[in-house]
């Protein structure tokens, strides 16, 4: 039975990158990190001009990364999601 595999690392992956191109390269990755950097400096331009559903986009850009600091110093799943909470909280009043 073949398994199909949505990430592409079975062993037709070297087949499927070749019909397809090269694999992404740094200038690629780099230009994505870019892209995310910018988004997130309009997230907070518009959240400076008072627009409220802009602080909700942060939250959903960051609540992982935040949550996962928070969990890697405490070890503790609930104890960091309160933390990370606080962190927007806190955010949100500066």
């Amino acid at each position: 039975m073949k398994i199909n595999r949505p990430d592409n690392s079975g062993p037709d992956k070297d087949k499927e990158t070749k019909s397809r191109g090269r694999p992404k390269s740094k200038k690629n990755i780099i230009d994505s990190n870019e892209k995310f950097e910018y988004e997130t400096i309009q997230i907070i331009k518009k959240i400076r001009e008072g627009d409220a559903l802009a602080f909700n986009d942060l939250i959903e850009r960051y609540k992982r990364q935040v949550a996962a600091v928070a969990f890697r110093m405490v070890g503790d799943y609930d104890e960091a999601e309160d933390i990370a909470q606080m962190v927007f909280v806190k955010t949100a009043k500066n």
